[in-house]
């Protein structure tokens, strides 16, 4: 992988895991890196918020960035609710693919 995807890859690990702290508090979060013959795929998912759990906003724009630095790499980011829980999904072409 180029440099420049590994990094990508690091962001999207450092966003979806700063969400989950941020908007569900004390909880447990899976990271999954699979490569595969197009590319990598990057899945991040929590597990719901904490009882009693008081979202914190942000600014708004980190996953809006996240996406565009995704598309960079030819690749799609996928956020939202999935089985009861928050998931943060990329997946990164490889260039050769």
């Amino acid at each position: 992988m180029p440099a420049s995807v590994q990094v990508t890859i690091c962001a999207v690990v450092r966003e979806a895991l700063a969400n989950a702290a941020r908007h569900a508090g004390a909880t447990r979060a899976e990271v999954s890196i699979v490569l595969t013959r197009r590319g990598v795929l990057v899945d991040v998912r929590d597990a719901g918020p904490s009882p009693g759990w008081q979202p914190h906003s942000g600014t708004g724009n980190g996953l809006d960035g996240l996406r565009e630095r995704v598309a960079l790499h030819c690749g799609t980011l996928t956020t939202g609710e999935h089985e009861g829980r928050f998931r943060v999904l990329a997946e990164l072409r490889r260039e050769d693919a």
